[in-house]
């Protein structure tokens, strides 16, 4: 057996150039190596998340503005009876999605009166009063008219903030104004 068979399977210049230089060994283990071929063909990158639409304010003359408010309005007359104005605290939107929280109010912003009020919340345990009651809603922009999706009356126990429903909806928590 001569002494080159021990060599792995070079091509005869890279043979000649590796006893030549004394470096069989290590154009042996670049002769072992797989040959580079043309490199494998990128992976189709996972495609981005979809954006969340920004979540904004309405200025206080804007038709959307205009358009949640009176949307609010019914379900807080179907709690405390008509007629009912609606003094939001806080609006967000977030595409076609808005968050309302507001006091229900009577004409020129005066208070529920306690009789509404015992009736409406039909007093078990709630810890709101007429004057600093808080009614929120979630609503969505249908065909271009904003309706109430999610109703939360003063002291109902239901939330429209929760995590859950946020998630059900796809909705951001800047909506209602969570950071996360």
């Amino acid at each position: 057996m001569a002494w080159f068979s021990t060599l792995p399977d070079m091509k005869p210049s890279l043979l000649v150039a590796a006893i030549c230089l004394g470096t069989t060994g290590a154009l042996a283990q670049v002769a072992t190596d797989p040959a580079p071929g043309p490199a494998p063909p990128p992976q189709a990158a996972a495609p981005a998340p979809a954006a969340t639409p920004e979540v904004v304010v309405p200025a206080l003359d804007s038709p959307d503005r205009a358009a949640i408010l009176e949307a609010a309005r019914p379900p807080a007359e179907a709690v405390f009876g008509k007629p009912i104005e609606v003094i939001d605290r806080a609006l967000r939107i977030s595409g076609d999605w808005a968050y309302l929280a507001f006091r229900p109010a009577r004409a020129r912003a005066d208070f529920i009166k306690y009789r509404d009020w015992a009736r409406a919340v039909r007093l078990k345990g709630c810890d709101q009063q007429p004057d600093t009651a808080t009614m929120e809603e979630l609503l969505h922009k249908v065909n271009g008219r904003w309706v109430p999706d999610l109703v939360s009356p003063p002291c109902s126990g239901v939330s429209v903030t929760s995590d859950e429903v946020l998630k059900q909806r796809g909705l951001p928590p800047q909506l209602v104004g969570r950071d996360k």
